[in-house]
């Protein structure tokens, strides 16, 4: 999610970028009170039917929480995790199904108070203790208290990224693990295989018909839906944001989108680049990249595929194929490699 207390501290902040599209739709307030208002509009929203528009990562990240799961520290025994954007929870479900009994406790971080009652419904089902705190990173009192800091498909939302992972390091204990998944890599869309592989015509050939009358995965589907649901869910936000006085004229769903997914790719202006571990490591100082491994080979989500090509995207993640459009990774915090043998305190 958007992270507000990351204020600028140069004359340029990163969220000048939004002023184009604040003067197009008459926009009040700074550009960091605008990217959080559409944020908080958008994730309300979207918290009705995050579950079913994102069903693909409920059915298809077993495997790749099952990886990560992999790298969590042998000791001690019992885990104390901090999942940061917490969503509707589906890394409490991970942890759940994949190693409930390594988990101490979760604590879940969510600014969207709509996202937590969602989140907290399932949270009573699980093996394990879980605390909810509404707001952003810094509502934790920075200690390095936690064994584990977890974050799925939330880093392409941060405007300003990188002060975000130079903080994590006061939250971890030394030996400690920051793993993250479902970010764009950014090296995809010059990729000459995923573009590729994308584009390939005989992907339609593929696509399962089933998706065509399945209901529910026509429900569910961001592709297939598209129209009615984006239709829909702009109307929503732009009721919120006009109702609270936060712009003056509606926003397109193409400008919600590049608001609330500031890293994407393809975003409007060129606003997006995506992500890499490469960048991440500039950032992620007194941390060791312990794997790293990209996975949605054709750029597309996993309900979206046909029969055959879900078996091409089982042998290319088998094979460890290294041009998928999404990347996931681990990083293991060893303080003797900051000054003075310590963690960043913030």
């Amino acid at each position: 999610m958007l992270d507000p207390i990351d204020s600028p501290t140069s004359a340029k902040s990163p969220f000048d970028i939004f002023l184009p599209l604040m003067a197009k739709v008459q926009a009040t307030g700074t550009p960091e009170t605008f990217s959080w208002s559409v944020s908080e509009a958008y994730h309300t929203v979207e918290s009705d039917l995050y579950d079913q528009v994102h069903v693909s990562m409920f059915i298809s990240l077993d495997r790749i929480w099952q990886r990560l799961v992999s790298c969590l520290p042998a000791e001690p025994a019992k885990l104390r995790v901090l999942d940061v954007g917490a969503g509707t929870g589906l890394v409490g479900q991970m942890f759940d199904r994949l190693a409930p009994s390594r988990v101490e406790t979760l604590t879940c971080v969510e600014p969207n108070q709509a996202m937590i009652v969602k989140a907290s419904q399932k949270a009573k089902s699980w093996a394990f203790p879980v605390e909810f705190v509404n707001g952003v990173l810094g509502a934790v009192p920075p200690a390095p208290t936690f064994d584990v800091i977890t974050i799925n498909s939330v880093l392409h939302h941060i405007v300003e990224l990188g002060p975000f992972l130079q903080r994590l390091s006061a939250y971890l204990k030394p030996g400690g693990v920051f793993l993250a998944a479902h970010d764009p890599r950014g090296d995809a869309w010059s990729d000459p295989i995923a573009i590729q592989r994308k584009e390939s015509r005989r992907f339609w050939r593929f696509i399962d018909p089933l998706l065509v009358t399945n209901t529910l995965q026509s429900k569910c589907s961001r592709w297939l839906g598209r129209q009615p649901a984006s239709v829909s869910m702009e109307e929503k936000v732009n009721a919120i944001l006009i109702g609270e006085g936060a712009i003056g004229s509606p926003m397109d769903i193409k400008s919600i989108y590049a608001v609330t997914d500031i890293h994407v790719p393809g975003q409007p202006g060129a606003m997006g680049t995506g992500l890499s571990t490469t960048w991440m490591a500039k950032h992620l100082e007194g941390f060791s990249l312990e794997d790293s491994f990209t996975y949605q080979y054709f750029g597309f989500d996993w309900v979206h595929l046909g029969v055959i090509q879900r078996r091409m995207e089982h042998r290319l993640w088998n094979r460890g194929d290294a041009h998928g459009f999404l990347f996931a990774s681990a990083w293991r915090f060893r303080s003797e490699s900051l000054p003075n043998g310590g963690g960043r305190r913030d």
